[in-house]
């Protein structure tokens, strides 16, 4: 049944999206927090890499959000990331286009912290 296969597939996407987008949110939420350049450097790196997985699909969905998540990713640790820089990013991975595209469901969105 090629109809039930594919949506099994997306539905399995979405999934696995889900990791990604839970784990980007959490790494920044993390680095808000931060107040050690070590733990920023930590965060930074796993928020990083979660986010790659899911990059060109944001990208895709809206470049305007990607570009709002490259720049609060590629800050300096040095540097304090601001609650303000957060919840930009936690704005641009629940906006309606990259929800969509990614597949989040509902029941899973992390609103703004």
């Amino acid at each position: 049944n090629r109809a039930a296969f594919d949506t099994s597939v997306s539905a399995a996407g979405g999934y696995l999206n889900t990791i990604f987008y839970l784990s980007t949110l959490r790494n920044v939420k993390l680095l808000a927090a931060d107040t050690t350049e070590a733990n920023r450097e930590v965060h930074f790196g796993e928020g990083w890499t979660y986010w790659q997985a899911i990059r060109a699909t944001v990208a895709g969905a809206s470049p305007a959000a990607a570009e709002t998540i490259e720049a609060a990713l590629s800050r300096s640790p040095a540097e304090e990331f601001p609650a303000a820089t957060a919840n930009e990013v936690y704005a641009a991975l629940n906006s309606e286009p990259v929800l969509q595209a990614l597949g989040i469901s509902a029941d899973v969105q992390v609103p703004n912290p």
